[in-house]
């Protein structure tokens, strides 16, 4: 979020934040203690805002440790005027995935955007990630080694919302001397990274959308070996000190792009995607690579616009350069139906395939298909609602099927059910809910099944100022038709404010458990919550 100055007056200056208190009182019966009996806390935070710059601070106090912090350990603002937006300090921009793509780092930005212009672009400086020594810095931190690691990036976009192109530039470098020596150890090296962007989008026409977006990165693993020239690709071999390959260079691609077409009752679209298998950039905090897609979804209205019919298909594949020993191929196909019968009944129901195979490529054998797995989902839901004005009721019933089996012979089983009704008296700020739940697992030979019901109630008082509520429930658990187990849950809690700032709230809970098995342990859990919250 930008702080936009030229809207911030007579909000210059504004203090913001609260305080909570909790008192926690926990016992039972029966097995360990998995808390302590008593525990307390008092949390604090308090916000400036200085022309609508945010800075935050919070503190905590307990019987276990007592702090005092920034939160985060990250400060950063981001001033705008106009068109011009600023990034200072801990900050993360996006100018396309590929290429900078929302990392956080510590510097300096910049964004203009112009309402009515065919110009715009940005541009960021800063470090992208701190030197971390092999086993952590003065023993605090521990972690994956890492190299200083700085970067900037500028982009031009030149048109207008209807048709427009961007133009991306993106270079990172580690500092090789950010690590002592001695901390380094094999395959521990700093890199380089210089990745260039194209995206456009293209409004064809009222109904034709289509979205390019193409990057091209030349990475670096190991920086410390020497020069060469390329004889392909040979224009990088004049960047001068822009960008140095050498012999751990490597060249990749990135493609992205989708077509759309949208009419009253129905749309189209298909998806492209492919990433070489090498293909990084120090520009995004986590990147697929190795993977090549294609999708398709078409949706449209029947009737009235009452049943909406959504249909999708994709495939995936992997092992792009043919070096693996293995490949993955992925196909899924989807179905989803929405029926507004009426005001007062929806329908929805949906179904999903996945069938994933991977093949043995890097060997001959009579038969090369290794293994293959292939899961079903189905789903059924239905909502009626009735009554108006101070008895209002809802009705409901949920289903979902799931059935997954491999080529090893290894196959499961999972259904649940769920129904339920619930009866708002409005008069009287009343609310009662019932409900049923139904689950049955089955792995191979095992079967194992779960079912209960469940009664809440829910009540307003004093013009609401007063908020109760209560709920009941049970489970039984069953496996291979003999009990198991049967847990009963009581949650109570009151709720109360007082204008804005003051808020008291107390919440009980009573659990226990009763073991039907041999080995089974009995025990019954109470914890009681007291909170007091002050906001200003």
């Amino acid at each position: 979020m930008a702080q936009d100055l030229a809207t911030e007056k007579g909000k210059r200056l504004k203090a913001s934040g609260g305080v909570s208190t909790s008192l926690v009182g926990y016992h039972v019966d029966g097995i360990e203690s998995r808390r302590d009996p008593f525990y307390w806390q008092v949390n604090a935070n308090l916000n400036f805002q200085v022309f609508g710059m945010s800075i935050p601070f919070s503190a905590s106090f307990s019987q276990q440790d007592r702090s005092f912090t920034q939160p985060f350990n990250q400060v950063g603002f981001s001033p705008k005027y106009k068109a011009v937006t600023g990034h200072v300090g801990y900050r993360n921009m996006s100018f396309s995935t590929y290429t900078l793509g929302g990392i956080t780092f510590l510097g300096l930005g910049v964004e203009v955007k112009p309402k009515d212009h065919w110009v715009s672009g940005g541009a960021m400086w800063g470090r992208l990630q701190r030197a971390v020594a092999q086993g952590g810095n003065d023993g605090a931190i521990v972690g994956i080694a890492a190299f200083e690691r700085w970067g900037y990036a500028t982009k031009f976009n030149l048109g207008t919302k209807k048709s427009n192109f961007d133009f991306i530039y993106f270079h990172g470098k580690d500092d090789a001397t950010s690590i002592p020596d001695s901390n380094i150890t094999e395959g521990f090296t700093p890199g380089e990274n210089l990745v260039w962007g194209i995206n456009t989008h293209q409004q064809l026409s009222k109904k034709i959308k289509f979205n390019f977006e193409y990057a091209f990165s030349a990475y670096t693993e190991d920086t410390r070996n020497n020069e060469v020239i390329l004889e392909t690709y040979s224009y990088y071999n004049n960047l001068g000190g822009v960008f140095t390959p050498n012999s751990t260079t490597q060249f990749n691609k990135a493609i992205k792009t989708d077509l759309n077409y949208k009419a009253e009752k129905y749309n189209l679209k298909l998806m492209y995607r492919r990433i070489d298998p090498n293909y990084k950039t120090m520009g995004a905090p986590f990147l697929n690579n190795d993977m090549e897609d294609i999708t398709g979804n078409v949706a449209w209205q029947m009737f009235k616009k009452k049943v909406n019919v959504a249909v999708a298909a994709g495939f995936q594949r992997n092992n792009l350069d043919d070096t693996q020993q293995q490949q993955v191929i992925r196909a899924v196909s989807s179905l989803n139906v929405n029926y507004a019968v009426n005001d007062k009944l929806n329908l929805t129901t949906n179904f999903a395939n996945f069938n994933t195979s991977t093949n043995q490529v890097q060997f001959i054998q009579i038969d090369s298909l290794e293994y293959f797995q292939v899961t079903k989902n189905a789903g059924f839901g239905a909502n009626y609602r009735l009554g108006k004005g101070k008895v209002r009721q809802n009705l409901m019933f949920n289903s979902s099927w799931q059935d997954a089996n491999d080529s090893q012979d290894n196959a499961s089983q999972v259904l649940n059910f769920n129904t339920g009704h619930q009866m708002a008296f409005t008069k009287i700020d009343l609310t009662v809910g019932t409900s049923i739940n139904y689950n049955n697992s089955q792995f191979g030979t095992l079967n194992n099944s779960a079912y209960g019901p469940t009664l809440s109630l829910s009540k307003k008082f004093f013009k609401k100022k007063v908020n109760q509520t209560l709920a009941v429930s049970t489970l039984t658990t069953m496996s291979e038709s003999e009990k198991v187990s049967s847990t009963s849950n009581v949650r109570a809690s009151t709720n109360y404010r007082i204008k804005k700032s003051h808020t008291f709230s107390l919440n009980l809970i009573y659990l226990t458990q009763s073991s039907f098995q041999e080995n089974g342990r009995s025990y019954q859990e109470y914890r009681a919550t007291f909170q007091y919250s002050y906001k200003f």
